[in-house]
């Protein structure tokens, strides 16, 4: 419920930065990337939280998932801090954020594609972590901008734009609020299913 609750509280935020941007949108861009952190943060939790019942139904990708989950979960908060902290500018930020994000994509599209052979986990919903965990990794186009420390979107390739424009518009935000949303539905799952 925590990602749900910080996801609909970024998206107030980022609303009202847009919506004041022509005065400067306040602090509200920078309370948006505070809860773009902290949603990393939060999905590193689901994805450790979840590794036990993954790993006992798909014991090699659970433990490579894991990595890639975890490292995502990483880089989301590094990201924010980036752009929080001057460090650069928000497009290069955006994009290592991006880049998180995807990786937990991944980590979701493994786990719900091995979740579909679990007698207790709801159909529908591994289906739609499926859907998720793909959106989400076509940030991974992220990476040669990343890599070519591109903070401009006037010097960033095509499908680096594709990365950062498919998590910054109101697709993504509702997206993600839903694929948030029913983290909490799973995380209940595994309190109910997985005890201990």
């Amino acid at each position: 419920m925590a990602l749900a609750l910080v996801a609909i509280i970024g998206l107030v935020f980022i609303t009202l930065f847009y919506s004041l941007i022509e005065s400067g949108g306040g602090l509200f861009g920078t309370l948006n990337d505070v809860c773009v952190a902290l949603g990393g943060i939060l999905s590193g939790g689901l994805v450790w939280k979840l590794y036990p019942t993954h790993r006992s139904h798909a014991p090699r990708e659970s433990r490579i998932t894991l990595g890639i989950g975890l490292v995502g979960a990483c880089l989301v908060p590094i990201g924010s801090g980036l752009v929080i902290f001057n460090v650069t500018g928000w497009f290069l930020a955006g994009l290592v954020t991006t880049f998180g994000y995807a990786m937990i994509g991944l980590w979701l599209l493994e786990l719900n594609n091995s979740a579909l052979h679990w007698i207790a986990f709801p159909r529908g919903l591994a289906q739609y972590g499926i859907v998720t965990g793909w959106i989400m990794a076509i940030g991974l186009l992220a990476a040669p901008g990343i890599l070519a420390r591109t903070d401009s979107i006037e010097t960033a390739q095509w499908f680096v734009l594709i990365a950062l424009y498919r998590r910054s518009g109101l697709e993504h935000s509702v997206h993600h609020l839903v694929y948030r949303v029913r983290s909490s539905v799973i995380n209940e799952w595994v309190q109910v299913n997985c005890p201990g």
